[in-house]
């Protein structure tokens, strides 16, 4: 699987369905990721150029908020905003008119459609609008009642049962049981609000119904301000990463054209977010892990489990951070100085790897 080398730019919660954008609440936090191709699109097969890489860091000026410049160990602090978008590459940024633009959108939406509003925004920003209308009208219209916390499923009765039938808009059944219509409700539900769909009222369920609409319209609406910061001149072709759904997508003139599913980072070891042009993609490339990864995360497995536990993983240490760094023995590293920040070493993890399945994130 080839990896997309560029920068990212921030957080949208949207899904492709049947060949086109629809909204949806991920289950998880999500940050989103978009790049640009620039003219002359690369494909190469070589390693990840980590010289270069850091130059290019080193020239990072975030053009909108205060978030933290990336330093030279080619990262960003973790602490970045929810919402200010890092563009690399000044072009991809909105202008000021144009952010203030999508902004009123959000007031004459009501009244438009999206075909009216075409060019006026990026076509995420515009899906994203077209959600949060149909969630207003299709779920937050419906009775915003607290619900009790014992599960239910189909067949069961009583005030529970009672209660989710008013919660979801629906006549109760004669006989007053759980029936196969509220169960599609409910598998309704929980497909839009990230559940797993099981169509019985587990404590997942139960508690997302109990947060209410207001609830989920604001991770609409701030996914909107994320959304937002995305160019409506990203019309061409463009990537975007959604770390909620842990895919990238592709997209040509607007529309998804490719999509695959990626590894990210973690709560404790966030992808960055940022954006920038796409000058090069690696097909099968190896990965340079970060020496702030090194030090965390495969030190202490190393001194957890040994050596065998690089090979197992597909990590290999370098002798330098050269381009011309060659295989290292890695009994001459002294694995618990690296995990305690007293030393460094070099590792790259060998293309064709399952980093998902080896719970690898791709954290910056």
């Amino acid at each position: 699987m080839p990896r997309v080398r560029a920068r990212t730019a921030d957080a949208v919660r949207w899904r492709e369905r049947e060949g086109g954008l629809k909204w949806g609440l991920a289950a998880a936090a999500a940050l989103a990721f978009v790049t640009s191709f620039g003219g002359g699109d690369a494909i190469r097969d070589a390693d990840h150029d980590a010289g270069t890489a850091s130059e290019r860091s080193a020239k990072v000026t975030p053009a909108i908020g205060t978030a933290a410049a990336a330093d030279r160990q080619e990262r960003l602090e973790p602490g970045l905003s929810a919402v200010n978008v890092h563009y690399l590459d000044g072009t991809l940024a909105p202008s000021e008119t144009e952010l203030a633009r999508t902004a009123s959108l959000q007031a004459s939406f009501a009244d438009t459609g999206i075909g009216e509003l075409a060019g006026e925004a990026n076509p995420i920003y515009l899906a994203l609008l077209e959600g949060l209308r149909t969630y207003q009208e299709e779920w937050s219209v419906l009775p915003q009642i607290a619900l009790g916390n014992s599960p239910v499923e189909v067949g069961d009765q009583g005030t529970e049962v009672a209660n989710l039938f008013q919660r979801l808009g629906l006549a109760a059944a004669s006989d007053g049981r759980f029936d196969d219509t509220l169960a599609k409700k409910i598998a309704e539900f929980q497909e839009i609000h990230g559940l797993p769909v099981t169509g019985m009222a587990d404590a997942a369920t139960i508690a997302a119904l109990n947060r209410g609409s207001a609830h989920y319209e604001a991770i609409i609406r701030a996914n909107l301000e994320r959304a937002r910061r995305i160019s409506a001149k990203a019309d061409g072709k463009f990537v975007l990463v959604n770390t909620a759904a842990a895919d990238l997508i592709a997209f040509e003139q607007g529309q998804p054209a490719l999509r695959m599913k990626v590894a990210l980072g973690s709560t404790d070891r966030p992808t960055v977010a940022l954006a920038d042009r796409i000058e090069t993609i690696v097909v099968n490339p190896p990965w340079n892990l970060p020496p702030h990864l090194v030090q965390s995360m495969i030190a202490p497995e190393v001194v957890r489990e040994g050596i065998g536990y690089l090979e197992e993983n597909g990590y290999v240490v370098l002798s330098d951070w050269s381009d011309d760094a060659v295989a290292a023995d890695p009994a001459s590293v002294d694995w618990q100085a690296v995990s305690e920040g007293k030393a460094f070493a070099r590792v790259r993890q060998n293309p064709g790897v399952d980093r998902r399945a080896k719970g690898t994130p791709l954290a910056g």
